[in-house]
């Protein structure tokens, strides 16, 4: 069994301004997705790296919902 995997790197802080994450999907199969992701601030320091490995479930039967009436 796949387990997911995170690692976080904390390069900066920001006590004000606004920042920005953006995340990239590196690969991506039937079981498995890879993300990278990056936060800058406003001023464009890099903040944050992150990259993560996720598994991925097929859809699981569900029981049809009956309408209201």
């Amino acid at each position: 069994m796949n387990q997911p995997y995170a690692r976080v790197n904390y390069i900066q802080t920001a006590v004000e301004g606004e920042i920005v994450c953006r995340t990239t999907l590196d690969r991506r199969n039937r079981r498995t997705a890879v993300m990278r992701s990056e936060v800058h601030h406003e001023d464009g320091r890099l903040l944050v790296t992150a990259i993560g490995s996720y598994s991925i479930f097929p859809p699981r039967d569900r029981p049809a919902i009956p309408p209201e009436h």
